[in-house]
């Protein structure tokens, strides 16, 4: 049946976004893609996060928002995130700011920094080498990755 075998691939692909077990996949092409975001209104959430219930929570009480993007991807491709940074006003402060990658109806967090009081104007979430979230040297955007955005 062709719906069990769509609801498989689906718990597979949740399975290694949830597992982080990138390293089996076969790489058809790996994308290149240099975005320049400009910034936006904020607008609401509306997907739900896999992999960070505090996003959902917040999303749900109206304090978690797309400051820019979605920036669309080729799902067919493979994404590896080099760098990402941000300008922030200094006057900016105590919040959390996270790089999140759509695919299907949902998001994953690929990196996130929570912004102190004191912080310079540019801010990496991703320097070549460091994801500063979970201090990995690589960031791989999931499989059948559509999309990223900037929350």
């Amino acid at each position: 049946c062709a719906s069990t075998t769509k609801g498989h691939d689906d718990f597979k692909l949740i399975s290694s976004v949830l597992e982080g077990n990138f390293a089996n996949c076969r790489y058809q092409a790996l994308g290149k893609e240099e975005i320049d975001g400009k910034g936006m209104v904020p607008i609401a959430l509306d997907r739900l996060c896999l992999n960070n219930k505090r996003m959902n929570i917040w999303a749900n009480q109206g304090k978690a928002v797309i400051l820019d993007g979605p920036f669309k991807l080729d799902p067919s491709q493979r994404y590896l995130v080099d760098s990402m940074s941000l300008n922030m006003d200094e006057r900016i402060w105590g919040i959390s700011v996270g790089l999140f990658a759509y695919f299907g109806p949902y998001m994953v967090q690929i990196s996130a920094l929570f912004l102190g009081e004191h912080h310079e104007k540019k801010i990496f979430l991703i320097k070549p080498g460091v994801n500063f979230l979970t201090m990995g040297s690589i960031s791989l955007l999931p499989p059948q990755c559509n999309g990223i955005i900037l929350v």
